[in-house]
């Protein structure tokens, strides 16, 4: 996920996921390659491709005029309206992962409307 743009020469992209990765190695995350097998680690890691898309998108003169997010997406959306910082979205990101992983009952999802 993301690999493309990673080899990519867009450096918007790559210096937002290693400064995303430096937040999480501060906050005692744990470290690649565990990311994309734990749900603690998936959420960010989901979260990182996004803001680092926003980055991208912006750099390139492309702003949101609206902003909408689903299930751990809203983590993303709320740094692309400006609520939360790089730093704050991805700490929230794992925290929420490690929330769910801590998570017994079984549940789902559901779209009404």
């Amino acid at each position: 996920m993301g690999r493309e743009l990673l080899l990519r020469s867009d450096l918007r992209f790559q210096s937002t996921i290693r400064s995303l990765d430096k937040h999480l190695r501060d906050a005692q995350a744990p470290s690649l390659p565990q990311w994309a097998l734990e749900e603690e680690l998936s959420q960010p890691l989901c979260t990182a491709v996004q803001i680092g898309l926003v980055n991208m998108f912006m750099a390139a003169g492309v702003e949101p005029q609206a902003v909408v997010g689903h299930s751990s997406g809203e983590i993303a959306g709320a740094y692309a309206a400006g609520a939360l910082t790089e730093k704050e979205a991805i700490i929230v990101a794992w925290q929420r992962g490690l929330a769910v992983k801590k998570q017994t009952k079984s549940g789902a999802m559901a779209a009404i409307g």
